[in-house]
């Protein structure tokens, strides 16, 4: 990794015109900067991957940490169930103000229907109760 003197030599070398030629130096000096900035950069990356992998995952066993690989993966898992959650529910929404409407004589339907609702998305998701 280059550190801040190796950038001050080739910013040298470019201003004294001697050893290499411009260009080169340019290249290199670039070349440096970027290195530098990913040093910079990459431990940022990695928090906020750390922190996407536990908030999808959820928080790992002491002393273990989630792959990142599959991430994209997973949040489009969770909005693929969510979605479907919604639209679950809108449905549901829309029978108990029909039934509201009717009468309170199907309260009792509708409570129902919402708990029906939610064991068959537990059933979706593969969880046990």
């Amino acid at each position: 990794m280059t550190n801040e003197l190796d950038l001050e030599k080739m910013r040298a070398l470019v201003n004294d015109g001697n050893v290499l030629d411009k260009s080169t130096v340019l290249r290199l000096l670039y070349l440096a900067e970027s290195e530098a900035e990913y040093a910079e950069l990459n431990p940022k990356l990695a928090a906020i991957l750390l922190a996407t992998a536990n908030a999808l995952k959820g928080e790992p066993k002491p002393m273990h940490s989630h792959s990142w690989h599959d991430l994209a993966e997973v949040a489009g898992e969770l909005k693929t169930r969510l979605e479907r959650a919604e639209r679950a529910n809108a449905r549901v929404r829309d029978q108990r103000d029909k039934w509201e409407q009717e009468g309170s004589a199907y309260w009792i339907s509708a409570e129902a229907a919402v708990i029906a609702l939610d064991h068959a998305l537990r059933a979706l998701d593969g969880e046990q109760e």
